[in-house]
């Protein structure tokens, strides 16, 4: 690969923002699981050489080493994306798309080696790096050269595609009578353990907003969970009109199980992968705004603050939590911030026109 010529082509924006939001993506990963899964705790370490897996058929010390080598090819991705310094060929130190790459590969080994259970977010990080690691390799073989934007444009529609997929099925597998029952017990728990009615109750607790949510919210957290899912990721990827609105319903849709739920580590890597809904244009519009202004400090802020106020316990991933927020938050509002700026400018212009053109028509005739 080291013939393939990029000509000094820069990133794709939107898979350079995948890049560096997948660092702290990587950070709640590692957080999630050394909070689970370490040999001296819970008795991880016997579970080590009786769980099946490919880990079995390797010394511990390789699944160690490709854990420590993916966290140094993160770091390389993170940084070299950042800098995003145009390169002649894939096999330099400063390409980031060489520490993609690296990261991928060693993501597989990492994911096929793991000794203990496999975490949803696992499988949804496994299958988003590997298509566009696929998408770099089908138009390498197939032209004999690689193209950066077009196998950027693809590797961005693959990850689009896959996050639609992971969130379909998500809401998929909760249409049953068990996740849609709101009954509630007299302590307000469901009776037949729907996490949406749980949930939504863990919610209210913390927040200080109740015992028993109405009925009305827990129809609303069963089944509106599974419209949001099937059904909003696919419009955020295809409805350009309604995309900063859908990707918002999701950040918000995550917020209880950030909150006090102790997995922020999944949404985190669900939205790292977010700039694949948007078109490429879109990313270059919205880029200047996320340099820190009132718009967005203020976002970070809200996110902080929502975070702090229904923090369960002090918890790593709660802690890892009010990160996520404010990223959200700072994110959220720097798009509003580059909607609202183009409305203004476009109404300034249709006004300026309007009376340009009431000017013209006021002129005496002959």
């Amino acid at each position: 690969m080291s013939s393939i010529p990029l000509a000094g082509a820069r990133l794709d924006p939107r898979l350079r923002l995948v890049m560096l939001f997948l660092v702290p993506g990587f950070i709640g990963h590692t957080i999630q699981l050394t909070a689970e899964d370490v040999p001296w705790d819970h008795g991880a370490w016997e579970r080590y050489w009786w769980t099946p897996g490919w880990h079995l058929f390797v010394d511990p010390w390789v699944v160690v080493a490709i854990a420590v080598m993916l966290g140094l090819a993160v770091i390389g991705m993170g940084g070299t994306a950042a800098w995003d310094a145009p390169c002649r060929r894939v096999i330099e130190p400063r390409s980031a798309r060489l520490w993609a790459m690296g990261v991928i590969v060693l993501y597989a080994a990492h994911y096929l080696t793991y000794p203990f259970r496999i975490r949803n977010h696992m499988s949804h990080m496994l299958a988003s790096t590997g298509v566009i690691g696929i998408a770099w390799l089908l138009l390498a073989v197939r032209e004999g050269r690689l193209d950066p934007r077009r196998a950027d444009r693809l590797a961005m529609d693959g990850v689009a595609l896959i996050t639609c997929v992971t969130y379909f099925f998500a809401g998929l597998h909760k249409l049953n009578a068990s996740f849609t029952n709101i009954a509630v017990d007299a302590e307000g728990n469901s009776i037949v353990g729907s996490s949406a009615v749980d949930g939504l109750r863990t919610f209210f607790l913390y927040g200080d907003l109740g015992t028993h949510p109405p009925a009305w919210l827990r129809y609303v957290a069963a089944w509106g969970t599974i419209v949001i899912e099937t059904c909003v990721p696919v419009i955020a990827w295809r409805v350009r009109r309604l995309r900063f609105l859908a990707v918002s319903i999701l950040c918000a849709f995550h917020v209880p199980h950030v909150a006090v739920m102790d997995v922020a580590d999944y949404p985190m890597i669900a939205s790292s992968f977010y700039p694949a809904l948007f078109s490429r244009a879109e990313a270059r519009i919205y880029a200047p705004y996320f340099r820190p202004s009132r718009w967005n400090v203020l976002g970070a802020a809200v996110g902080v603050a929502i975070q702090v106020w229904f923090i369960p316990w002090w918890g790593r991933l709660t802690i890892f939590g009010i990160f996520v927020l404010a990223f959200w938050g700072w994110s959220l509002a720097s798009i509003a911030h580059a909607i609202a700026s183009r409305r203004a400018r476009r109404g300034k212009a249709d006004a300026g026109r309007g009376r340009g053109a009431t000017a013209v028509s006021s002129k005496p005739s002959g």
